[in-house]
């Protein structure tokens, strides 16, 4: 079932970005085949670096691919974690801030692009 998540990079290359998603899993690597594409990060791998997953009950998941470089409210993350809005996720040199974390679940509201992506003021 697709979910809705969203992200604010609060520190980083892309600080000020927003990430919402209305899906059922979310990349985050260096390389642009992810949703989430830190391409001036070095500490992040180009391919999917973190994973994100929409799990029961309007949960997210958030796994470590790569073994390294990935925090969670400050402890570092090995395997998986589940994540709820206003923590936040430090992936290499960047830190994320969970804004969001819905199930769409019997809600009645339009669809939303796969990637909103912008500047906060």
């Amino acid at each position: 079932m697709k979910q809705r998540i969203e992200f604010e990079v609060i520190s980083g290359p892309l600080d000020g970005h927003i990430f919402a998603f209305t899906v059922k899993k979310v990349s985050l690597g260096r390389g642009t085949e992810n949703e989430i594409s830190l391409p001036d990060d070095s500490k992040v791998r180009k391919q999917s670096h973190v994973v994100f997953k929409a799990g029961k009950n309007g949960s997210w998941h958030v796994k470590n691919n790569a073994k390294r470089n990935v925090a969670v409210d400050g402890k570092k993350l090995m395997g998986e974690a589940t994540i709820a809005a206003g923590q936040t996720i430090k992936v290499g040199m960047t830190t994320l801030v969970v804004n969001e974390a819905l199930s769409s679940a019997g809600k009645n509201e339009e669809e939303k692009p796969a990637v909103e992506e912008g500047t906060v003021h």
